[in-house]
């Protein structure tokens, strides 16, 4: 299957929040025939009571094309820390970047050497300090020492993290808790009545993807587009 094709697929999938599997895919062969899967599916997931998560497709798309990803890989128990390795700093930034930056104030933590050198400093800033104050301080000036250290090392980990960051958020472990965190998660159920906005909405995105003037529900991608 070419890369026009595989495109429109994800395309499809976005639009709809469908899956779609590639053994199918390969028996699509006119928009057609994606009108009826569409509805199908929605059919066989509506009376499951399934939530159809149409930003999964979209969030995928972006993890395929802004960072290099492949689709088996993207699954939603699929970890982040795993499919954004080798360079996950890098890919962080990648995925920022795409997503507008809306994981700015979620920066990737620290891993364990990065809270030793945190320690280690505030130790070494803490033995300076003895070598000023005699040890022998009253309780207000303590606290204000564990404040000052408490200050420093919030500080050291934000200028550490772009360093030694290497761990998503806790609340970022796998691609669904990102999906949910972004907000991508709709419902959308249709049925045969709609089969009239489903065609015309796959004829839209045919035309748009494969760069064609003209479409029909039966136009072979093959045989009359010449798009295999």
């Amino acid at each position: 299957m070419g890369l026009d094709l595989v495109e429109l697929a994800i395309a499809i999938e976005i639009e709809f929040g469908i899956y779609i599997p590639d053994a199918k895919l390969e028996e699509i062969l006119t928009p057609r025939d994606y009108v009826e899967y569409i509805i199908e599916e929605n059919r066989k997931q509506t009376e499951k009571g399934y939530t159809f998560q149409k930003g999964f497709y979209k969030l995928r798309k972006i993890f395929i094309n802004d960072l290099g990803l492949k689709r088996e890989d993207i699954k939603p128990c699929s970890k982040l820390e795993v499919i954004l390795q080798p360079n996950i700093r890098e890919s962080w930034k990648k995925l920022n970047k795409a997503l507008d930056k809306k994981l700015n104030y979620h920066p990737l933590q620290l891993n364990k050497i990065g809270n030793i050198v945190i320690v280690v400093l505030l130790m070494i800033i803490t033995f300076f300090i003895n070598q000023y104050e005699p040890i022998e301080l009253i309780f207000s000036q303590i606290l204000g020492v564990l404040i000052f250290l408490f200050i420093l090392g919030v500080f050291f980990s934000i200028i550490l993290r772009p360093i030694f960051g290497k761990r998503v958020p806790s609340y970022l472990q796998d691609f669904t808790s990102l999906l949910r965190f972004l907000g991508y998660s709709k419902r959308l159920y249709i049925s045969g009545k709609h089969y009239g906005y489903v065609s015309e909405k796959v004829l839209e995105i045919c035309i748009e993807q494969l760069g064609v003037d003209e479409i029909t529900l039966d136009s072979h991608f093959g045989d009359d587009l010449g798009i295999c």
